[in-house]
């Protein structure tokens, strides 16, 4: 009975894992869906303008693009190849036709018939190879449609991990920012305290040590800001503030 309930439990995930197969048509969101359609998906709009732009804008889009229409007129080709095997033939007997058109009656010739003849000959082989040529070139297709949507996916990650490290170096930025501000508020009022004799060297040596150390960190922030920005808008195509124009 256990064995039994096990098994049905396996048949039962596979027949999920079947069931799971991506519509890699929804993987980039055409840009004319409602802003309704995708909070209904749990899609962020302004996260799927970022990826339409960067399907729309990054070269390599195309490169799979014109893959995929190279491969379905190849098809096409392979399924009329056979045509190139065909021969036609034509000939005439010269004499016989300079004979027949003589308008002298004492020549007479061999005026056999056909004066002419017209003949086609096709390859055998032609019509065993043109099936299997088709063939390949369907598997082809199937190739450079499995890169086109692999390229898909691997778009739309790329695109979201380079947008979500652009908001994390955002907010280190906000952080560092705001530890500049309270490293210099107490290195002043240590300065003050010192200049007062209220205060000791030790401390106000820490205390400006500690505010160099802030604002070493901010504009190593203020950097990495600017590197994610680039990285994004490398994807995208477009500068980041024109996104949402």
């Amino acid at each position: 009975m256990k064995n039994f309930t096990s098994t049905c439990i396996l048949l039962l995930c596979s027949i999920a894992l079947f069931a799971q197969k991506i519509d890699y048509n929804t993987v980039i969101i055409d840009k004319s869906a409602d802003s309704t359609v995708l909070n209904a998906m749990g899609l962020s709009p302004y996260e799927e303008k970022l990826v339409q732009l960067a399907w729309q804008n990054y070269p390599s889009s195309e490169i799979y693009t014109s893959k995929v229409r190279i491969a379905e007129k190849k098809i096409s080709l392979e399924r009329f190849s056979w045509t190139d095997d065909v021969k036609a033939s034509f000939n005439f007997n010269q004499r016989n036709i300079q004979q027949g058109l003589s308008s002298n009656p004492d020549e007479v010739g061999n005026n056999f018939f056909p004066w002419y003849n017209f003949g086609i000959g096709v390859t055998v082989g032609s019509f065993v190879q043109t099936p299997i040529r088709t063939s390949i070139a369907k598997e082809e297709l199937d190739i450079a449609n499995a890169s086109l949507n692999q390229h898909k996916l691997s778009i739309r990650a790329e695109v979201l991990k380079r947008y979500k490290n652009h908001q994390l170096m955002l907010e280190l930025l906000k952080i560092r920012t705001q530890a500049v501000e309270d490293a210099y508020s107490t290195h002043l009022l240590i300065t003050r305290d010192f200049e007062k004799g209220a205060g000791t060297l030790e401390e106000f040596i820490k205390s400006a040590a500690a505010y160099n150390a802030a604002t070493e960190a901010k504009l190593i922030a203020e950097k990495n800001v600017q590197e994610s920005k680039i990285t994004l808008e490398e994807m995208i195509g477009i500068k980041v503030e024109e996104v949402g124009k």
